[in-house]
């Protein structure tokens, strides 16, 4: 029986055991963080220093503008990564901080 649950341990708060089903639900609840990406950026590593610190508040996704499945957004941002992105929805450009992130993060919890 144990075998149907998994145990799920972020850093924040420890939640004995819950149904797949029940995990499923609790991240499709969060925020999704959407970072367009490339190899050899500064300004989009310093962009994920700053999303990671908000791991366990969002679901996050990373795509490389430079893989050729990804040709439609390395039109769109060849020139203008980091782009941020949340629930599917265009944040900023260039530099990510702190602030962007509480802003928008608080937004999104005031609407649900």
């Amino acid at each position: 029986m144990a075998s149907r649950f998994i145990q799920i341990l972020p850093r924040w708060r420890a939640i004995n055991y819950v149904s797949p089903n029940m995990y499923v639900k609790w991240l499709s609840s969060l925020p999704k963080v959407t970072l367009f990406t490339k190899k050899n950026c500064p300004l989009c590593d310093e962009a994920k220093e700053v999303i990671m610190q908000y791991r366990n508040q969002i679901e996050y996704e990373e795509i490389d503008i430079l893989c050729q499945e990804n040709k439609k957004w390395f039109d769109l941002y060849q020139l203008e990564i980091p782009v941020l992105h949340i629930n599917s929805k265009f944040i900023v450009n260039g530099h990510v901080d702190e602030k962007i992130m509480n802003k928008e993060l608080a937004v999104i919890q005031d609407d649900e």
